[in-house]
């Protein structure tokens, strides 16, 4: 779906509520410390004529717009439970954007199938859907930041 047919679905809906198929282009941003972050839009404001996004941009920021690939954020999402599965965890505990959720879809389920994959069957999974993840990164002196559109990973052992 272009970024025209977007904007034309949400002009003529005109709801109060979001549509699913406006998640499909979130914002990539880069601060002046190259911290990056995506942004997702949660609200149209027909109104104003204006999105509203999930956190804050900051004077300074570049922000691009950017198209998702399923399919790469699911091979990711298996690679980094198979990087962490080295240290063999007993249980992982998840947070996963509600972005993410929207945005996968009925795909949702192969996401659970990567991160089984990627883990073991024998490991625990368990965890919820959060509207965002705060993360701090060392290279922004490390700054608590929100984060859209992304996974969080816990893994434990004894």
């Amino acid at each position: 779906m272009c970024l025209r047919r977007i904007i034309q679905i949400t002009r003529c809906r005109k709801s109060t509520t979001f549509r699913r198929e406006n998640h499909v282009i979130p914002l990539s941003v880069k601060t002046k410390n190259r911290t990056k972050y995506v942004r997702s839009p949660i609200h149209v404001d027909h109104e104003n004529k204006s999105l509203i996004y999930g956190g804050d941009f900051k004077l300074g920021d570049k922000v691009q717009l950017t198209r998702s690939d399923i399919i790469d954020g699911l091979e990711e999402t298996e690679e980094e439970a198979s990087f962490l599965s080295k240290n063999q965890p007993q249980m992982v505990f998840l947070t996963s954007c509600y972005g993410r959720r929207l945005f996968l879809n009925e795909l949702i389920e192969d996401e659970v199938i990567a991160l089984s994959t990627g883990f073991g069957k024998d490991i625990n999974i368990t965890g919820f859907y959060s509207y965002a993840e705060f993360l701090t990164e060392a290279n922004n002196n490390n700054a608590c930041e929100i984060h859209n559109f992304s996974i969080a990973m816990v893994a434990l052992s004894e």
